[in-house]
């Protein structure tokens, strides 16, 4: 798996989400993101994550670019590797090039990321923006 972004990292108990904006990525590259979670509470389980990509934060989750749906199984869209039972959640998403060149060159789009717990409960831990370059090469294989 490729990790070519920088690592996410928030405490859950603030009050709102932390909000990074990830910009210089490359339309059509395939990356990874790890998310790490701190201060969580121990009686939670993270089942889920979502990670949703927009072109307006107000689009509705159909009409994303792309949602990612993490559980503690890995798959495509990543892996939740720690639920929360020491106090953090990490994770790995994965982005595929085919979902990458999706997302427009020049533009930027709107993301968060949501931890629903075993009970239910949703917890927003991040927020921001994305803004991806264009890439010379066009080759891929």
């Amino acid at each position: 798996n490729l990790t070519l972004a920088r690592a996410w990292t928030s405490a859950v108990n603030m009050a709102k989400p932390k909000t990074i904006n990830f910009a210089d990525y490359r339309s059509g590259d395939a990356f990874g993101m790890d998310v790490t979670i701190t201060s969580w509470p121990v009686a939670e389980t993270a089942a889920k994550i979502y990670v949703t990509v927009k072109r307006r934060v107000t689009d509705a989750d159909a009409d994303a670019i792309f949602q990612k749906e993490i559980t503690a199984t890995a798959g495509a869209d990543g892996v939740i590797t720690t639920t929360g039972s020491s106090g953090t959640v990490t994770a790995l998403v994965t982005v595929s090039k085919t979902e990458s060149a999706l997302i427009e060159p020049q533009r930027t789009y709107y993301y968060d990321v949501r931890v629903i717990t075993a009970d239910g409960d949703p917890w927003t831990p991040f927020d921001g923006t994305l803004y991806f370059k264009d890439t010379a090469t066009d080759a891929t294989t």
